[in-house]
């Protein structure tokens, strides 16, 4: 089997006694396997937890670690691996889908007719489509229903968000599948992008609510209609603990959607062909269930110094 050794390098004073620290922090391993730090937990110093998640470069979770397979040492000092356990698995999780349906969502670019630049005067005017052309919009339900049949034998709970112009699809959080999902399908595109602000109602809806929750938000646009701004809805998600899962669509500003999912501590996916998004929302659905709980006990019992240099070693 071959070895991945992933370094990892925490910043100064991550660990004072009696505190709870989140570390911005991002090891690769040979570029086939990222781990990110969610949150370091030294409060029963020399006993250490640390929260993480293990992910490919596609997005793919790795599943199949174990306590036997970790080595994790503090300025070259071994540690004691004492547990390692996934702790997401089976939690239930609140999930927000944002969903776009504004009028571009008519688009597929992975099908345009040559020559012609959008569907969307043929669709409003009542024009027939192209044999076998399919809207973006269409296929973007396909990948919610998938992610919805995956959550049906969970204890999982969905809130859909809808937006167009304004936020104006909205089916309250419920373990309902059947009727969210036929909600889903009644939706049409319409509209401009008021994306942000779809965004913001979901982590505020979400948050009243006390299990963990992550949103997992499609555009396929640049948003144009929101009341909110990008540094807003950060700053509303970093408040409320709630990481966004983003789904950037054909024409698309990726730089405020990377934004979004790496301050937040989620993930950013970005395709051009519309038949992909059911393959992308499975493997968020799988992401968000792959985080680990990893317990070592510190080589040093100075729980005072304020630099450590730790890395983990898996197989």
């Amino acid at each position: 089997m071959k070895k991945l050794i992933p370094l990892l390098f925490l910043l100064p004073s991550i660990f004072c006694f009696g505190q709870t620290h989140e570390a911005q922090t991002t090891i690769k391993a040979e570029n086939i396997y990222e781990l990110s730090i969610i949150r370091l937990y030294p409060d029963s110093f020399p006993n250490v937890s640390v929260i993480f998640q293990a992910k490919n470069r596609f997005g793919k979770p790795l599943w199949t670690l174990d306590k036997s397979e970790m080595t994790v040492t503090e300025n070259e000092k071994l540690c004691a691996v004492t547990g390692l356990k996934n702790i997401s698995e089976n939690k239930p999780l609140n999930i927000g889908l944002v969903f776009d349906h504004s009028g571009s969502m008519v688009d597929n670019p992975a099908q345009m007719p040559k020559g012609v630049e959008t569907m969307q005067y043929d669709y409003f005017s009542g024009i027939p489509f192209p044999k076998n052309y399919t809207m973006a919009i269409d296929y973007a339900k396909e990948g919610v229903s998938g992610f919805l049949e995956e959550t049906k034998d969970s204890r999982d709970s969905i809130l859909f968000v809808g937006f167009s112009s304004t936020v104006d699809q909205v089916f309250p959080l419920t373990n309902d599948i059947k009727e969210i999902d036929a909600f889903v399908n009644r939706v049409l595109p319409a509209g401009s992008t008021a994306y942000y602000d779809a965004l913001y109602l979901s982590i505020d809806l979400l948050s009243k609510n006390y299990s963990k929750a992550v949103v997992v938000a499609l555009t396929d646009g640049q948003d144009n209609a929101s009341a909110h701004t990008v540094r807003e809805v950060i700053a509303f998600a970093r408040q409320k603990k709630i990481g966004i899962y983003v789904i950037g669509l054909g024409n698309v500003d990726e730089s405020p959607l990377k934004e979004l999912s790496d301050s937040t501590g989620g993930f950013y996916y970005y395709t051009n062909n519309p038949e992909t998004l059911k393959e992308i929302y499975l493997n968020i659905k799988a992401q968000i269930k792959s985080i680990y709980q990893l317990d070592y006990t510190s080589a040093s019992l100075d729980f005072l110094e304020t630099n450590r240099d730790i890395r983990f070693v898996f197989t």
